[in-house]
């Protein structure tokens, strides 16, 4: 039977992977979960493999027992090998491991620390629903941006049409929002993505001002992203620390991602950056106050073209970037495009 969730877990925390499955097939998300649906006589480690490379979401339930289990970590190998959404449910408070962490540092924790566990199961859900939305799949608990504005406006009115766009703050310790429409990554360690509420798609222009007191910080903006961390199909447009790029998937690579690289005279001492992003058909394009700095062309067989807008800091970054007066605006005429 087809499935939409792999849930990995340790066999001692099988009561927990047991409430996950149960909540989540309760809102119509089909799961695929060792031993269960593992066929009598068949080889378990291609079973495995093939359930993990046929699900569009990986869900790990993350405890001291997974945390230093070879065949955990095998399993969320195969799914960062894949380009599979991981979505790390926390249930102890540990710190993964060293073979843990070289996969899942980049990507937003569930905690599920503290009682009810029901509670925590349903942000899981919502976070679940949320992926399969970017991923196609409907749900009853999203809709997509392009079905809000047409179920008030018509279909006719979301082209060419300039909308603030908000973003949820992932961890107030590494973000700050002092008002509506502003956006503060602080200077922190740990990779971390403010995302939006909404999910776009197909052709976009995405416009937002850029500020440092550092002055070899770095700005960079995550299109067609999953709302949970660097993963496959998304674009990167970043700036600051001496060159402008482009590159797709994620920004840790050994240059095979880059789409475009080149020198910057970046300074944001003083200033406030203009920027605007632009994706049209098979080309995405980078402007600073005005100039276009940066282009190239793209496979669309490789980007998602939906998904949601990512504002990230990564632990490279020097200093707080701040991020205002974001907006959006699509110039194509609705979903399929």
């Amino acid at each position: 039977m087809a499935h939409d969730v792999f849930v990995s877990y340790s066999n001692k925390d099988k009561p927990v992977a047991d409430a996950v499955v149960a909540r989540l097939e309760n809102k119509g998300i089909r799961c695929w979960i060792a031993p269960r649906d593992v066929p009598p006589g068949y080889d378990w480690a291609s079973i495995l493999v093939n359930a993990i490379d046929n699900s569009l979401i990986f869900v790990l339930v993350l405890s001291k027992y997974s945390n230093i289990s070879k065949q955990v970590i095998r399993e969320v190998a195969e799914a960062v090998e894949m380009g599979i959404p991981i979505i790390p449910l926390r249930i102890e408070d540990i710190e993964p491991t060293q073979a843990m962490r070289y996969y899942i540092k980049s990507l937003h924790w569930l905690d599920a620390m503290s009682p009810p566990l029901e509670k925590h199961l349903g942000e899981l859900t919502s976070s679940v629903q949320a992926l399969l939305s970017v991923k196609g799949k409907p749900s009853e608990a999203t809709v997509t941006v392009v079905e809000k504005t047409t179920q008030k406006q018509g279909s006719s009115s979301v082209m060419g049409e300039w909308r603030t766009i908000k973003f949820n703050i992932p961890n107030e310790k590494l973000w700050r929002q002092p008002a509506d429409g502003i956006y503060i990554s602080v200077n922190q360690p740990p990779d971390t993505i403010a995302w939006s509420e909404e999910i776009v798609e197909g052709d976009i222009s995405i416009s937002l001002n850029v500020a440092s007191q550092e002055k070899d910080a770095e700005c960079q903006v995550i299109v067609y992203g999953n709302g949970m961390g660097f993963t496959q199909g998304s674009l990167l447009f970043t700036f600051g620390k001496g060159y402008y790029k482009l590159e797709k998937h994620s920004t840790y690579h050994q240059g095979e991602n880059w789409l475009v690289l080149t020198a910057a005279n970046v300074d944001f001492r003083n200033h406030v950056y203009s920027v605007l992003i632009e994706i049209v058909g098979d080309k995405a394009s980078l402007y600073l106050d005005g100039e276009k700095v940066a282009s190239t062309f793209f496979a669309l067989s490789e980007v998602n073209r939906r998904g949601r807008i990512g504002l990230s800091k990564t632990w490279e970054m020097l200093g707080d970037v701040t991020y205002s007066n974001i907006k959006i605006k699509s110039l194509s005429c609705g979903l399929g495009e």
